[in-house]
This record gives C-alpha cells, sequence and structure tokens, in this order.
C-alpha cells in the first residue's frame, strides 16, 4: 500500500503543533518581553514580587565612575543599563555594557524576590567569572533600594558590601557601591558611583 508522505508529514505537523499549543499555554509567556512588551511587565500572580524596580525597568544612557587601585577616581566611562522583567513578570534582570570600544565590559545581574521574608537576592555576572557569583540580598527602604553582602577588606578586616540605588524617578536614577567598617575613614569607602538617565521605558 502505497503512503501519501505529504499527508504523513501534515499530520506530524499537526500533532507537534497541538502539543506544543498544549504544553506551553500562552499564560507562560504572557510577562515576558516581546515585540508589544520590549521589558516584560511585573506579574500579577501570587508568587510576583514586589514592585521595587519598576521605575528602573527600560534603558539608561549613565555616566560611570569608579576608584583606581591607588584610591583615586578613574576617568569617567559611559554606560548602557537595561531593565527587563523576566520568568513571565516573576524577575528582574539588568544587563551593563561600558567601557570603551577597544576595551568593553559586560555584566548582568538576576533579582528574584523572597516573599517569605521580603526581600530581593541579587547576583553579579561578569563573562570572566572565577569563583561563585556573588549575592546580595536588601529591601526598598524609604525610597531608595539597599542590598548588602559580608565581604572581607583588603587587609581581610570583616566588612559590609552596599549597593544602594537612590533618587529614584521615571526619568532616572543614581547608583552607589561602597564598602562599610569601622576602621575606614567615616567608616566606609565607596568604590563606585553611577548616573543614570532613562532613555526608553515600558512606562
Amino acid at each position: 500500500m502505497k503512503v501519501n508522505h505529504y499527508f504523513i508529514m501534515f499530520l506530524l505537523s499537526s500533532l507537534f503543533t497541538y502539543s506544543q499549543s498544549e504544553s506551553f499555554p500562552k499564560s507562560w509567556f504572557k510577562d515576558e518581553p516581546s515585540k508589544n512588551l520590549p521589558y516584560g511587565r511585573l506579574s500579577t500572580s501570587k508568587i510576583a514580587p514586589t514592585n521595587d524596580f519598576d521605575k528602573l525597568i527600560g534603558v539608561c544612557d549613565c555616566k560611570s565612575v569608579s576608584r583606581q587601585a591607588d584610591g583615586k577616581w578613574a576617568d569617567t566611562l559611559s554606560l548602557k543599563w537595561r531593565w527587563k522583567y523576566i520568568m513571565n513578570g516573576n524577575g528582574v534582570q539588568d544587563e551593563g555594557w561600558f567601557g570603551n570600544k577597544d576595551n568593553p565590559s559586560y555584566f548582568t545581574s538576576i533579582r528574584s524576590y523572597d516573599k517569605t521574608n521580603k526581600q530581593w537576592y541579587v547576583s553579579y555576572f561578569t563573562p570572566n567569572l572565577s569563583a561563585i557569583p556573588s549575592t546580595w540580598t536588601g529591601r526598598k527602604e524609604d525610597e531608595n533600594i539597599v542590598l548588602k553582602r559580608e565581604t572581607k577588606t583588603p587587609n581581610g578586616k570583616s566588612a559590609t558590601s552596599v549597593l544602594t540605588f537612590y533618587n529614584i524617578t521615571h526619568q532616572g536614577f543614581n547608583w552607589e557601591g561602597k564598602i562599610e567598617n569601622p576602621e575606614l575613614p567615616n567608616g566606609e569607602y565607596i568604590f563606585w558611583k553611577i548616573f543614570c538617565e532613562k532613555q526608553f521605558s515600558s512606562n
């Protein structure tokens, strides 16, 4: 008996399409980044995080300045910082590009919210990782977002790494990274500052 190969291909294709649509309903992706939602959107599900980062969602043009090994501030660099919702609106990812055309640098962070303890877990990644990614925890404090993790100073003393988002509006935000230790002058050492203006937004 001859078999119509085109019919078999059509049947298999139909079954595959049906299986795909049944296995992956559209509701799984409705808050993901897409053509209509380039940065995704916050989920309304029971596991959804708070909207702490909502004003940051979009793309910012930023100016970045950090400390050199000798403690002096380096030249200001341009930084592009993009924020979006991921995991169908149940998490936040940011991506950064900075440096110059001959020596670019990249980073990304994944932000997941712990509803039980009401805090964010933020893990930081770069292309040249040589150890377990660093993770900060924190929450919104007044109008700022403050994240912390325990660390060591260069001479081995216990310290706290503190990352703070402040001056947060729909037009932009500022960011500061510092080390806190009672033995440091003024009890802290600011190692990185970023000043951002919003270029593209979901709002």
